[in-house]
């Protein structure tokens, strides 16, 4: 039993309100549902872990998370608004197989390193096995209409080939710094673990 846990983002803490139990039983890890709540979140998780190779597993994840999360992993991007998670994970902890959505809707960001402002993202992210959709999404990137599509093949826990389009239409951008221009977007990404 941990009575404390806690992650910390720039918005703030994610922490849990009850004490997260583990127990073991024949070489099997049960997680008992648990939550963490944070600025504008709340997510939940349950499932079980074996200890016998190789290892596999069954969890479901769900709730409500502010974009600011992502901050846990990169500080490269700003983030703020509401999706909400359905995912359940299955197969082996090498090989992971997920299945569920992502949905959010008017998310707001930043990627200061390229100087791109987004505003009112909304899409789904569909994720099938070992197989992950993003089509559809749209909102405004520099004031310009933005349009997403694109997919992801994960091979284990490492990403795989991915696709990705992104078509942008009325975009301002002062690049080179000091220098005010307006483009239309059309760029696509392909490639995967040997590069892109």
């Amino acid at each position: 039993t941990a009575s404390s846990f806690r992650l910390r983002a720039s918005q703030g803490f994610f922490e849990q309100k009850t004490p997260l139990r583990l127990t073991l039983k024949d070489s099997l890890v049960n997680l008992e549902p648990f939550t963490l709540f944070g600025p504008e979140s709340t997510l939940s998780a349950s499932g079980s872990l074996s200890l016998e190779n190789p290892n596999p597993l069954a969890l479901r994840v769900s709730g409500s998370v502010n974009a600011a999360i992502v901050q846990l992993f990169t500080e490269e991007i700003r983030a703020d608004g509401e999706s909400t998670v359905e995912l359940a994970v299955t197969g082996t902890l090498d090989r992971p197989r997920l299945r569920g959505t992502i949905a959010f809707a008017g998310l707001q960001g930043e990627i200061p390193s390229v100087q791109a402002v987004l505003e009112d993202v909304t899409g789904n992210v569909v994720l099938n096995g070992q197989h992950v959709e993003f089509g559809g999404i749209t909102g405004v990137l520099n004031g310009g209409v933005m349009k997403l599509d694109g997919s992801l093949d994960l091979d284990g826990r490492a990403a795989g080939n991915l696709y990705a389009r992104i078509e942008a239409t009325g975009t301002a951008w002062s690049i080179p710094e000091g220098l005010d221009t307006a483009a239309d977007l059309d760029l696509r990404i392909a490639g995967g673990q040997r590069g892109y």
